[in-house]
Formats: C-alpha cells, sequence, structure tokens
C-alpha cells in the first residue's frame, strides 16, 4: 500500500499502459471512477445506457 500512496504522490501514471472499461459511466460512482482512472494516465472506455451521459 505505501508503494501505490508514493505513486500518486510523484504524479505516477500507473495506468499508462492499461485500458480501463467503465460501465455506468454517466454519473456518480462510475463517472468518478472514469475520471479517477483517466488521471492514472488510463486509456478510459465508457457506456453508460443513455449515450448523452457517458
Amino acid at each position: 500500500m505505501a508503494g501505490e500512496l508514493d505513486a500518486r504522490a510523484a504524479g505516477g501514471k500507473r495506468l499508462s499502459d492499461k485500458v480501463c472499461i467503465v460501465t455506468g459511466s454517466g454519473q456518480g460512482i462510475g463517472r468518478a471512477t472514469a475520471k479517477r482512472l483517466g488521471e492514472e494516465g488510463g486509456t478510459i472506455v465508457v457506456a453508460d445506457r443513455v449515450d448523452e451521459s457517458a
């Protein structure tokens, strides 16, 4: 866990080579998760029941 915290503090992009699929990303936890994964450097694929929300 300490290594994980160090990577965040240093601005590390630990997901830079990863594709992250987030369903239910139109609002709430799904949206927050997609944003956080993007901040960590991941390539994000989002999906929601309503196209405009995703």
